[in-house]
């Protein structure tokens, strides 16, 4: 398990309402002590879209740098617009690190984001 760090701010997040970092800032790292899921918003987020997702005018088209204009993609790994919700699966103890906008929990327990 990787060390949280030295942080500003610490939240624990035990419900499915979305927590947002205070002062429009953002997440740095999200640890869960039990395995499951957690739902965030942020930059430089991947999400795995089939072939023409009916979703991917939610994710950037890497040819042109902006959002897909219509479900036209092939099948890969794409940037979410920093909107979008992307579920992370975390084994008990994981730490994430990333730039996230918000935060909540999906199935994992003692969940907790650090600004």
């Amino acid at each position: 398990m990787g060390y949280p760090g030295a942080y500003k701010n610490t939240f624990l997040i035990n419900s499915a309402a979305a927590a947002v970092p205070p002062n429009s800032g953002s997440f740095r790292k999200i640890v869960a002590t039990g395995a499951g899921t957690v739902l965030v918003k942020g930059h430089g987020l991947y999400d795995y879209l089939t072939a023409n997702n009916t979703s991917a005018t939610s994710y950037i088209d890497p040819t042109t740098g902006v959002a897909f204009d219509a479900n036209d993609n092939a099948a890969g790994y794409y940037e979410a617009l920093s909107t979008v919700e992307v579920t992370i699966t975390l084994e008990a103890g994981q730490v994430v690190e990333g730039e996230f906008l918000s935060a909540k929990r999906g199935t994992a327990t003692g969940v907790t984001a650090y600004t």
